[in-house]
């Protein structure tokens, strides 16, 4: 028997609603990993366009953190979350990074950095300044929301108001960090090239995106963000799209990944304009899978599965772009490495790792245990 006959209309939407909910995350997941993989494919070399995903595509992700945070499970059982969660960041982190820089070792034209500048750099948790493996994502996500679960803690049960004021502190925590200390490391240890260890100052940045999709949790739940009227959603994702721009070019289009964001040299960028741009960004990305979700069917179905294999691809995309100068020297057409690629081929760039990375994750990495376990931290599917 079809379990849905034996149940009232009133269940049956309510059902219907839960699982819109839960697609539309996903659906979203799957926008941002295009978006990134968008970013990687140019090198951030096709002004301004490369640049202005860079403004919230992140930030976005750590809002879902937030979003998809259970508070009243994990309060009481902080450990359970730090270990599971260091399960899935960190162990990938650490595996994938020593294949990074093998890849480094054996192929020196396929990285920016060398194989001893990249053991220097996984070590102090930061960097490198010519430009940061992909990988940077996991720890500070993970330190991220591990400082965000320790302040919620504290403050269950005060007032409101106190969670707000934690999201204003936060930003000025990386102000701190990001510019008067950062300015200390680089006058006395330049070799940190001022660097934060281990991100901190963007690891605060990144809680206060994850508690303002917590407080989004709280206030409106996991109901989907469409108004209702297509005539209206539309001409709200276009007006939400050209504050972004405008907001995005005041503040340089600047990119956490550069952990440049606060009184850093050698230019100022906004904390407050950047945690602006991440929520209009994320608003416009939560918009459109929504309604992605209510309007298509074999398309949604596509995306779904791609934001829930998100981690893994967002892995090892980096890794099939080392591959472009390769496959194109095939051809005749000397590259010297993914950044000179980028400059010249990166529409070609982003086709050949989209066709490359997305197949291998479904019908590879997700189906060996081994590379379950690599990518992703556990052998369960």
């Amino acid at each position: 028997m079809d379990l849905a006959t034996s149940q009232e209309p009133s269940q049956i939407t309510e059902q219907k609603r839960i699982q819109s909910r839960i697609e539309w995350v996903d659906v979203a997941k799957g926008i941002g990993v295009f978006i990134v993989i968008y970013c990687h494919a140019t090198w951030q070399n096709v002004p301004p366009w490369d640049h202005l995903p860079v403004s919230f595509v992140m930030p976005m992700y750590f809002m879902l953190a937030g979003l998809t945070y259970n508070n009243k499970k994990y309060r009481e059982n902080m450990k359970e979350f730090a270990i599971s969660r260091g399960k899935q960041f960190m162990i990938p982190y650490t595996i994938l990074m020593a294949l990074w820089i093998l890849m480094a070792a054996l192929m020196p034209s396929s990285s920016i950095q060398t194989w001893d500048e990249l053991i220097f750099w996984f070590l102090y948790g930061a960097g490198p300044p010519t430009g940061s493996p992909h990988l940077w994502f996991l720890p500070m996500l993970y330190l991220g929301m591990i400082i965000f679960v320790v302040f919620d803690k504290i403050l269950a049960g005060l007032p409101d108001i106190s969670r707000w004021l934690l999201i204003l502190f936060f930003p000025l925590a990386t102000v701190f960090l990001n510019g008067y200390v950062a300015t200390f490391l680089l006058e006395y240890f330049p070799f940190t090239a001022g660097l934060i260890p281990w991100r901190l100052g963007g690891v605060f940045m990144t809680a206060a995106f994850v508690a303002l999709g917590n407080e989004i949790r709280r206030y409106m739940k996991l109901r989907d963000w469409t108004i209702g009227r297509l005539s209206l959603d539309i001409p709200a994702i276009v007006g939400m799209s050209m504050i972004l721009v405008a907001v995005s070019t005041v503040n340089g289009f600047t990119d956490i990944a550069s952990d440049n964001i606060g009184l850093v040299h050698p230019v100022y960028v906004s904390v407050w304009l950047y945690l602006t741009t991440g929520v209009i960004g994320t608003c416009i990305t939560f918009a459109s899978s929504s309604l992605i979700v209510k309007l298509t069917t074999r398309f949604k179905n596509f995306m779904i599965r791609v934001g829930n294999s998100s981690q893994q691809i967002y892995e090892i995309h980096p890794m099939i772009l080392r591959l472009a100068p390769l496959f194109l020297g095939l051809f005749g057409i000397i590259m010297i490495n993914p950044v000179e690629s980028a400059i010249n081929f990166w529409i070609f760039n982003y086709i050949f790792i989209t066709v490359l990375s997305i197949p291998i994750v479904f019908y590879v990495i997700n189906r060996v245990s081994i590379l379950r376990f690599m990518f992703t931290g556990s052998k369960d599917e």
